[in-house]
């Protein structure tokens, strides 16, 4: 429906009549009503026609209102103890915004709104505000919004680009948030937990990276959840979704040296179609976690990453351990369902190669008694069984070591934006 005043205020009618809003007088040229001291409080058609730009697009399916310069779609907290603060921040003439809605948005919004909410029409009053906008968008419960504003000229994919990018940037301040477009039922698990020390959400500014949105998504998809198993296979996912990449990788460089070998065009044919075989055996997932370690994972940043996990002494709380830090923990207590030792010391520079071995086992044991536990004469006989209750502790546990590793791959593998 376009926005224009005679529309809007024909909207404000159906809903008044259906909710019955106290005080609330709806004119040709303008909406007034008293607020809680009894002051007047109107919204005329001249301030909404300044409020509006002709050239701004609102997307009314996915909640979106933008241009070739300004994008803006609400946002909500993935966690009910958190509420969203404002915030505004810039990066090379682009500024962002999380705040309450604009005017243009929330006139879009209640105009595209329907039926009236459940909560309205019980309510049957209108909410408090200072302006009459602040107390329809309190009244409309319109989410808060992120937006951005460019100087140049912005296709929609960038904008989406970079609100993603942000919003994993966010995450650092522990505090996880996502657009309202998302795929609702991807979202349901809410956290009381925290592992992290996190930086104040206010001093987060936008970064230069561009980040894999899939990666992202599962990332804040495990910051949030309840469930340490679903918590430590979300951020298992992350490192998962290079394996592809390294077969795809190794069948290029095979098929490459293929071509370029003397052979007869039928006999290299013939090579080529045995690599790209769907029924081709694949190599084994172990070896696969420890070449994306390899590539992606700085063990010095790592080590940077693990000593910013607190409070310490609830892991030591729930396993009884009197050493001082997450990396002595590591470096001394195996994961008791592995069958082989994977304890690793991250300080040791002199044996790195050995501890990305070491760290892929201890991981590689614990996404497998997770997923796999199942009980046979020999998995007895090698290693304790996961008990998904009993166990639950320990696991989180390893939640710092595979968060943080997820951490390194969606940094190593982010692309810088040309600004």
């Amino acid at each position: 429906m376009e926005l224009n005043w005679e529309n809007f205020i024909k909207k404000l009618k159906e809903f008044n009549n259906q909710a019955k809003f106290e005080k609330l007088d709806i004119k040709e040229n303008q909406i007034q009503m008293r607020d809680m001291n009894n002051n007047l409080v109107e919204l005329t058609k001249e301030q909404f026609k300044k409020e509006i730009k002709l050239d701004l697009n609102f997307d009314p399916t996915n909640h979106i209102l933008t241009n070739s310069f300004y994008y803006e779609t609400m946002i909500e907290t993935m966690d009910e103890w958190k509420e969203i603060s404002p915030k505004t921040a810039k990066r090379d003439d682009i500024n962002y915004t999380i705040s309450t809605s604009s005017h243009q948005f929330l006139f879009n919004f209640i105009l595209n709104k329907s039926p009236l909410p459940t909560q309205l029409r019980n309510r049957g009053n209108l909410q408090t505000g200072v302006t009459l906008v602040e107390i329809l968008n309190g009244t409309f419960d319109c989410p808060f919004t992120i937006r951005i504003e460019s100087n140049r000229k912005m296709e929609r994919e960038e904008f989406e680009e970079r609100i993603n990018s942000y919003l994993y940037d966010i995450c650092d301040s522990g505090k996880a948030l996502r657009t309202r477009s998302e795929n609702e039922d991807f979202w349901k698990t809410v956290s009381r937990r925290r592992y992290k020390k996190y930086k104040e959400y206010q001093d987060i500014n936008p970064s230069h990276k561009k980040y894999d949105k899939e990666l992202t998504a599962r990332y804040r998809k495990g910051l949030v959840s309840n469930d340490p198993n679903l918590k430590y296979l979300y951020y298992y996912q992350i490192v998962e979704y290079f394996f592809e990449e390294k077969r795809y990788e190794e069948k290029k460089k095979e098929i490459e040296n293929i071509i370029q070998n003397q052979e007869l065009i039928n006999e290299k044919s013939k090579k080529i179609m045995k690599i790209i075989d769907p029924t081709r055996p694949k190599p084994g997932e172990k070896e696969d976690l420890k070449e994306t370690l390899k590539n992606h994972v700085d063990l010095e940043k790592l080590k940077m990453r693990l000593d910013n996990f607190i409070p310490w002494h609830n892991i030591q709380k729930n396993i009884r351990y009197e050493g001082e830090s997450i990396t002595e923990y590591y470096k001394t207590v195996s994961v008791k369902y592995s069958s082989k030792p994977c304890c690793f010391d991250i300080e040791n520079k002199t044996k790195w190669s050995e501890t990305y071995d070491k760290i892929a086992e201890r991981i590689y044991s614990t996404r497998n008694s997770i997923v796999h536990n199942k009980s046979n004469e020999y998995s007895n006989s090698k290693r304790e069984m996961y008990d998904v209750f009993e166990d639950e502790e320990n696991l989180e546990n390893e939640i710092p070591l595979i968060q943080s590793i997820a951490e390194e791959v969606i940094n190593s593998t982010a692309q810088n934006y040309d600004y």
